[in-house]
Parts: C-alpha cells; structure tokens; sequence
C-alpha cells in the first residue's frame, strides 16, 4: 500500500471557489461549503512549508471517543466507506417498519489523514457525501478529497458483514469477515444525510471478525457516520421506492455484488446514502507498523517573481470548465483584483489574487484550446494611444504534468522563449498548446502523438498555433519523422510506456544537442505496477544514466498526479558525433532488417486485413497476403464496433470512415419474443465516456473496406487474389508453404516466409497441419445452432410507421425465446434494418461436413419464428423469397497452442466464438495489434526470437479470447431457457433490472462484461509487459525441416 502525499493526495484534488458570475467565475469550480475544509487545509500547509515531511505513522491513529470498546490490537486502515443502507418495506402503511437488509459501500484509503490530520477526518464524511460516488476502479478517487479505492463493503450473509480489500491482481490487502458485537448511537449534531437533509446517522459499530478472515484482522469499527437511516415508518413510501444517490444504480459502481436476501414479501426497497469511517484493526504490536515518509509538494509559486508593471483587474474569457480541479489551496474567486507577475521561469507567469494561479501568456489572444480560463490585463493608456490588452491561459496543474512540475519547484525545466522543443507523448495538444505559449514566435514545438485519434485534435490546435509541428507518429521508431525535426533544445517526455527511457534516448541520440535539456514524466504503474514507485523511479533514472541523460532533479507530482514524478536531466554526448552516427548506424541497419522480414499472411478476412495493415503501420516492409476468393466481395450483413475494436482501427488510421456510416448505439431493449413485452432496458450512451469510442454498429462491408483500403496505402503490402494454399510443407525455420492459383495461370508454386499467419478461418488447413503434427485432435463443434442474416431496406418498409420507428432508433433490440433470439439495429446511416437470429440447426443435418452456409427456406424462417409476435412477422415477411441464407455456428475446442515455430494462428483460426457478446470480430483484431505490437519488439530476426516474440502473442491473447468464447456461449443459453425453475431465476434479475437495482442477464449489455472487454487496450497490454513475458521465455527449437 502506497501512502503518497498525505494531506494533498488525500485532501487536495479540486480547489473550489463560491460560484458568482464575476470575473473569475468558476476557474476551479469552488464551492462554499468547503470553506472550513480548505481552510484546515492551508494551515496544514502552512505548517509542513519549512520542516520535515509527515509521516504516515498509524500508531498515532486514535478512535473517537464513544462507548464502543477499545481495540485490542494495532490499528492497520482507515478508511471512508461511501454507498447506500438498504432496507425493505412489507407495505406502506404506518404500521410497518423498515427492515434492514445489509449495505454496499466503495471504500477509500484515509489512513494518512487520519495519523496527522485528524482535524480533517470528520470534514470529510460531512463533504464526500454530497458528491457521487466515482467507478470502483483503483485509479479514479473520490471527490472531493482525492482519497484512493481500498476496498469494498457488502454483507456475505444476511448477517455477515464483509469488508473486502482486495481489489486488484496485485493488490491483495486481505478479506474481513464479521459480527456485530457492539453498537451506539451516533453523536447529536451527526449530520443527517445529503445537504444534512434525511433521517439521521446510523448507528456505531464494533465488528469483530470470523472464520474466512485472512491478513491478521481481529476487528473493523464503523465511526463518524453521516446519513444511512430509515425513515421511522413505511408510511407513504410508494412500490419500489428509492432514494436515488447518483445516476447509476449502486450495482453498476461497486462491482462486487451482493447475495440476495429472501424478501418474498417485500414491495419497497429503500437506498438511502451514507458516509462511515472505517477502523480496521490488526492483532499485532503498534511498534511493528511500518512509518513511511512522505514527499508533500507545496504550492509555493514563484519565489523570485517581481512586481508587474500594470497591477490592474483582469477579465476571463468565457469557456468550458477545464481540468480535474485546481490548486489545494483553493480557486480564484469571483470579483477579486489579481496581479500578473513574471515566474523565475521565463515565459511563465503567476496571476496574483486571493488565490495564486499559473498562466502562460496567450500566443493566439482569443482563443482557448481545451475550455481554460483566459485572464485579460489592460495595460495604462500612453498618450493618444489605446490602452493594450495582453491575454493570459490558466494552465491547470490538474491537467498538465509539466505545470504540476514547475508548481513542485522544479530548479530547471529548460523551455524558454526561443527554445526548439520535442514533446513526445502530445495527445491532443493541452500542454503543448502552454509550452508553445512559453517558446513564443521565434520558438518551435515539435509534437509527436501515436493515437490518430487525439493527433487529430493536435492537428487542429496546430492550426491556430503556427509554431506547433504535429506529428502523428510512434515516439518509439524516431527514424520515421527524422526528416522533420532538427536538432532541438529540449525534449519533454510523457508517453507513459514501459520502456519510455529508451524511448526518450533514441530521440535525445538523434535530436538532442550536446547538454540539452530533458524532462521525463514517469508514471510508476505503467512501468511495474507491483514495485513501490520510489523502487521504479530510482530504476527509471539508472535507465535514464544508460542513455547519457545525467539527471539533476526528480520531483513527485503529489497532489496533481498519483504514483507520478517527473525528472529534469541533460543530455551529454560523451563520445564523439561521428562514433555516435556509427552506433546509430548499426541499430538502424538491425532494425531495418527486423522489418524486411518475409510476412505472409494466409486469408483476407478480419483478421488477415488486420494484420497486414498493422504490421505496415510497425514498419514491415514485405507483407504478401494469399486469398482463396477471387477479390473481396464482402459478403455479410451488419456487425457491432465495439471500443476495443474501435480504439485498435483509430490507431491504425481506419476508424473514421466506419464510424461515419456507423449507428451510434445509446441503449438496449431486451424483449419476449412472443409477445414484445419489454423485459430489461439498459442505457449505453456512457460507454464512450467511459471507454473513449462508442459502441456502434455498422454494415460488415464498411468495416472490412476500410481495412483493405488501409493496406491499399501502404505500399508493404501485396495481396494474391484467387490463390489457394494447397498445403504447408515446413513450419520452421522459414516456413513454406504451397500456392495454387485457382485460374490455372501458373503451376503451384512454394512461398518461403520468415513469419507464417494462419488468418484463414475455422476451416483453416494449417490449423489441422499444424495440430496434427503436434498429435492434437482439433477437430471442429458442432453447435447445433443456425444463424440467419437479414437485412431490411427502408424503401422495403417505409409505409410501416412501427418498423420505420425501430430503424430511425438508436436502440438494440434482442427479442429472445426458446432456444432462440433475434437482434437487430440499423446500420448504413440508417438506411438498412440489420437483424441477426439464432435458432435450432435442422437444415444442415445431412450436409456435408464442410458445408457452412446453405440457401434457406422463407416459409421455414417463417415457421422458426411462428410464435413470436406481430412484428416480427411483419419484418420477417419483408424477407423477399430466395433471398434467406442459413448460416451454421461451429467452434472448437481450445487449442493447447496457437504458435507452433514460426507460425502463428489468428482469428477464427485458433477462437471461433458464437456471436453473443458481438467479439468475433473484434477478438481477431486484437489478434492483429498484438501481433504487431509484439513483433515490432523483436531484438534480432533469428527464428528462436520470431518464436518467442509470437508466444508473447499468444501469452497476451490466449487465455482473454477463450475466457470470452466461453462467455458468449453461456449467455446464450441463458437467453435461450425455455420453461422451468432457471427461466424464472432469469426472468426475477430481468424484473428486478426494471426496477434498477438488478443485473443484466444479456451479458453483452452488463456494464461489468463491458468492463472487461472495453476496458482492455490489447496494444498497450502487449507492449508494457512484452520484456517480461518475453524474458521469462525458454527458448524452442525451430530448425529442421518438413514440418519438424
């Protein structure tokens, strides 16, 4: 457990100002009722200005005083528990009394305030209150006091509360289970629920633990409670009445979910909100606690700044509400007279009012590139002349690691007016928008972003700002935009990536000048997120002295940045420039030949046009891609785009045209088939706020051209059309393989390969060669499932208003049954009704084994869906006759292995998948960016690495992808009960999701599924632990021949 800036990580994420409408209305969005709060805050502050850091020692923690007994052990956490007390009404009269059925509660490390600033801990349960509980993810904190998820609160039983710290992988704090043993009523004056309107504080408790308890823990208190009681009766409460604590229901923010309780009876549930401290208490010594110290980072801003000339009011000029708040000591407020002085640091300036902020003077007056506050400065009039206005940006420390950095202290930072700058890591252009303010008009910025995505923003930030170079390209190959940097001044580093020193001295080597200035942000967790970030910062330097960056400074960015430092070094060339050409000579000539590897990709599907564009996009210069079809016709219908699809596609610069074309989904309707009774509703416009893409759907031919185009650019890649690969004849260590065109114009002819994908489908020949050799049995599943494809014009239906309605929606519809379903949405700009059905197979039993799809019957497909309701009679009607096609669902088994040599299995290929969680294509995408992003880390091209590389692709990939086949197979039996006692189990979470407070049964539309498949960025995974993994390796021989 990381205690990092005690009073300003815990206390000092947003700065906030009472909200009036004058000149600095709003620039760190204060709010008076935290006046108390920070004013506790800065004479904290004050106080830790001039002496030693605290320490978070916990054996200066003491309990509040009240009758509970006092704790017989050493007290290890501290904690601020934040959720609802729920109970239940038998009815709503005023005979009956709420019963309570247990709590759900996030709760968030308060440790340190609590052991030096006690004062505060109270403050802080009246204050967390009113604002909403944040996602249970470990990396966002609660506001407003910054505090870090701990854990989790839920009941294991009806009468057994747990207390679950162990939210991570790698952080495994230890489970409390308990008992009540103790209570007492909480103080008079406790407040009484949000904006201290409620029913009253719930009581105190003393917990001690049970069998089930791991990691020493004896007991847990509940003290200091704000809120959480009922109302004293039922009376008037109305069927499932709630008391709403924020836009989401509590099950979608704390992923733990909790037992239900048998309540046959019970017709209102009640959520009412709380706030709790909790105490948990270890059974060893207090001297056995581990004191750590603690950097703290104070606002002390300019200690050599001198008076400005013109000390007159200023003006803000209107935008957006920028950052994640603002300075711990508070926000400007509204109608105060500020001051513009020079900070020590040249072309940076410090705006003097009740609260000091920092700005760079605005090179584009008028302008705000990402919703910051502008502070206008008159200057005296002289003469005739008019007065001047020079124009001023709040740089907001909460958004820009470099600010967070010159506010630390930092002694140098190397950019000054005239300075030629590289920033590498420029996302949209936030801080590079203020660094170019810095440099002015004679200076450069050179800004190089990977995400096509936010280089487009940067783009257009540049366009205003003409002394910004952007450059979309991967700060890791600095070779490829060699030809657009000159020798620079400085290089600002924030590319968050695990080998990010090595990144920043390819860059220095080639763009440096000889004791230039270098300023690296490190972010521990990308690096090793089980390592103590002071362990990872000091290895990150060691790194940085490997590179000849000799560092002068390191800094923490507590409270702005958590587990964050930045360190300030120069670049000094210690040998000769000519010895230097030569060194870089040589790894250019190495990395050049990693790239004329032999690549041949086998099938232009999803996957294989995938591949070959992300392997292009690497570098790769000699991709052949072999496909049986005569050209890429694009048969199919429509497809989901799912963020992680959507995040790998914009990266490689093919997004844009899909999403274009593509429906943008903002909710799901679950419903019987037979009679369109909704059964679940679930809001998905979140997702993109989320996960940084939408989900969107889209017509199969948009996503697959726009891929091909992709490849049709670079000039690496050479498709062969019409060609079958009639067998693999060697898997290593350069495999070869036979190809036939189909047309006869040649005579089969062997393809030698450095690197073999085998991209060709569930019917792939070298899937089976390749197992076969291994002696596995991969023979394919039969399912014993079908799948219709149909697609509805809108002339088709255009005087059905009902019809017309479901398309011009952005809704997915599931119409579910026995054994069956239907999903459909629109796709093609909603010009086309797509719908997609699973049912029974009875139309493949006496074809032959190969056969995967056969032409269907209308009157069949009719008789499928007999039972289901008018509607879908009506859509299914529209089918014109001839035109119905069947598809069979098979699988396989999981393969032991995907990479066998120097060839590798993609898609498809080694995890066909059902279509119910809507990942087919979008796992075989992430096939190709690990692929890529593995390959491209290649030290040397010996075949024994080309099979270590490609088993670091498998490592990434493997167990994700079949976790997902397994989870789309059981949803849809889930959504394919027919009667009995597990339909109805199903149908009560379908019931209860009505009331929102339920699970969604379609796994597809579960915010936690969504999570976990959303959430994960296969290129970033690959590349952060591919040195690991790939390390760990034991080399395999790859020699011999015919398949030996």
């Amino acid at each position: 457990m990381h205690f990092s800036g005690l009073i300003f990580a815990s206390l000092a994420t947003v700065a906030v100002a009472a909200p009036t409408s004058s000149v600095f209305n709003e620039v760190y969005n204060f709010d008076s009722s935290l006046e108390e709060f920070y004013t506790k805050v800065s004479t904290h502050i004050a106080q830790y200005a001039n002496g030693a850091a605290p320490t978070c020692d916990m054996s200066k923690v003491s309990l509040p005083s009240s009758k509970l007994p006092a704790p017989t052990g050493s007290l290890k956490y501290v904690a601020i528990g934040r959720g609802t007390q729920n109970y239940t009404c038998a009815d709503s009269t005023a005979d009956t009394v709420p019963a309570q059925i247990g709590a759900v509660a996030n709760l968030y490390d308060a440790s340190c305030v609590a052991a030096n600033y006690p004062d505060l801990l109270d403050l802080i349960t009246d204050i967390v209150l009113n604002y909403s509980l944040p996602s249970a993810n470990v990396q966002t904190p609660l506001a407003p006091a910054n505090l870090y998820l701990l854990g989790h609160h839920y009941f294991e039983t009806a009468t057994e509360p747990a207390f679950n710290l162990n939210t991570t992988p790698e952080k495994q704090l230890g489970l409390a289970l308990t008992a009540k043993q103790n209570s007492t009523a909480a103080p008079s004056g406790s407040v009484l629920g949000q904006f201290n309107v409620g029913y009253g504080a719930v009581p105190w408790l003393y917990l001690s633990t049970v069998t089930g308890t791991t990691d020493g823990f004896t007991a847990v208190y509940r003290v200091n409670t704000a809120g959480g009681a009922a109302p004293t009766t039922c009376a008037g409460q109305p069927a499932a009445f709630q008391v709403q604590w924020h836009s989401h229901p509590v099950d979608e923010e704390v992923p733990l979910e909790v037992d239900a309780v048998a309540l046959e009876e019970a017709v209102v549930v009640l959520e009412v909100v709380i706030v709790v401290v909790v105490v948990v208490v270890v059974a060893v010594p207090p001297e056995a606690e581990a004191v750590l110290a603690v950097d703290v980072v104070l606002l002390e801003v300019g200690n050599n700044q001198t008076q400005s000339k013109y000390p007159q009011n200023t003006n803000v000029g209107k935008g957006g509400r920028g950052g994640r708040g603002g300075p711990p000591r508070g926000g400007a407020r509204g109608g105060q007279k500020a001051i513009i002085e020079p900070h020590r640091h040249a072309g940076i300036f410090v705006a003097r009012g009740k609260e000091d902020m920092l700005v760079t003077k605005n090179l584009t007056p008028g302008d705000s590139v990402y919703g910051e506050k502008r502070i206008a400065v008159e200057a005296p009039a002289e003469g005739d002349a008019p007065a001047a206005k020079t124009e001023y940006r709040v740089w907001n420390p909460f958004r820009s690691k470099l600010a967070a950095g010159v506010l630390g202290g930092l002694d140098k930072i190397f950019i000054k007016p005239g300075s030629k700058v590289l920033y590498l890591g420029a996302a949209s252009g936030t801080s590079v928008s203020h660094v170019a303010d810095i440099v002015g008009p004679t200076g450069t910025v050179y800004a190089v972003e990977f995400s096509h995505r936010s280089g487009r923003d940067l783009i257009g930030m540049a366009t205003k700002r003409t002394n910004v170079i952007p450059i979309v390209e991967d700060a890791r190959h600095p070779m490829k935009y060699r030809l657009l940097v000159p020798m620079v001044d400085v290089i600002f580093a924030d590319v968050a990536q695990p080998d990010q020193a090595r990144i920043v001295g390819l860059n220095a080597h080639m763009f440096l000048k000889n004791e230039g200035g270098v300023l690296i942000s490190i972010k521990a967790s990308c690096i090793d997120s089980t390592a103590k970030p002071e362990v990872v910062f000091a290895h990150e330097v060691e790194r940085l002295r490997a590179e000849k960056i000799k560092p002068k400074e390191q800094l923490t960015l507590e409270p702005f940045e958590r587990d964050h430092c930045i360190v300030a070094g120069q670049y000094m060339r210690s040998i000769s420039r000519t010895f230097i050409f030569v060194i870089e000579e040589a790894t250019d000539k190495m990395a050049e030949s990693i790239k004329d590897l032999r690549i041949v990709i086998v099938g232009a599907g999803m996957g294989g046009l995938a591949s070959a564009l992300a392997l292009a996009k690497e570098g790769f210069k000699k991709i052949d891609v072999y496909e049986y079809a005569a050209d890429l016709g694009f048969v199919g219908a429509g497809i989901q785009l799912a963020p992680n699809m959507a995040r790998i596609l914009d990266r490689l610069g093919v997004w844009e045209p899909i999403a274009k074309e593509a429906t943008n989904i903002q909710a799901t309707s679950i419903r019987q088939g037979s009679t369109n009774e909704e059964l679940g509703h679930v809001e998905l416009g979140y997702i993109e706020k989320t996960y940084g893409y939408p989900h969107m759907v889209g017509h199969r031919f948009s996503l697959a051209n726009s891929m091909y185009q992709g490849c049709l650019k670079e000039s690496a890649i050479t498709f062969h059309f019409n060609t079958s690969i009639k067998s693999i004849e060697s898997f290593g260590p350069n495999p070869v393989v036979l190809a036939e065109p189909r047309d006869g114009s040649s005579e089969p002819y062997k393809v030698e390969a450095d690197v073999l994908l085998a991209a060709d489908g569930i019917k792939s020949n070298i899937r089976v060669e390749m197992l076969k050799l291994l002696n596995v049995d991969a023979q394919i599943i039969d399912t014993k499932q079908a799948a219709y494809r149909i697609m509805i014009h809108r002339d088709q239906i255009k005087d059905d208003p009902e019809l017309l309605a479901l398309l011009d929606s952005d809704t997915v519809v599931r119409w579910i049954g026995a054994k069956r379903h239907i999903i459909a949405y629109s796709v093609d700009n909603k010009n086309i009704y797509n719908l997609s059905t699973t049912q029974p197979d009875t139309n493949f039993a006496a074809a032959p084994s190969a056969t995967y799809t056969t032409r269907g019957s209308k009157s069949a497909m009719l008789g499928v869906f007999e039972d289901f309701c008018p509607m879908i009679q009506r859509i299914l009607n529209h089918v014109p006759e001839g035109e119905v096609c069947e598809w069979k669902l098979r699988v396989h088994a999981p393969l032991p292995t995907w990479v066998h040599k120097t060839v590798a299995l993609v898609g498809d290929a080694c995890h066909p998948t059902l279509p119910h969680l809507a990942q087919g294509a979008a796992q075989a995408i992430e096939d190709a960016a690990a692929l890529a992003a593995s390959l491209s880390r290649l030290p040397d091209t010996q075949p024994s690495t080309i099979n270590k590389a490609l088993r670091v692709y498998e490592r990434i990939r493997k167990d994700r992808a079949y976790a997902l086949v397994e989870m789309a197979a059981a949803s849809g039996r889930t959504l394919h009960l027919g009667d009995g006692a597990a339909k109805e189990e199903r149908d009560k979470q379908f019931a209860a999701l009505k009331q929102g407070n339920g699970k969604v049964p379609d796994k597809w539309a579960d915010a936690d599924v969504q999570k976990l498949i959303y959430g994960f960025d296969t290129t970033k995974e690959t590349l952060e632990n591919f040195d690991e993994i790939f390390n760990g390796l034991e080399e395999q021989a790859v020699n011999g021949v015919n398949g030996h």
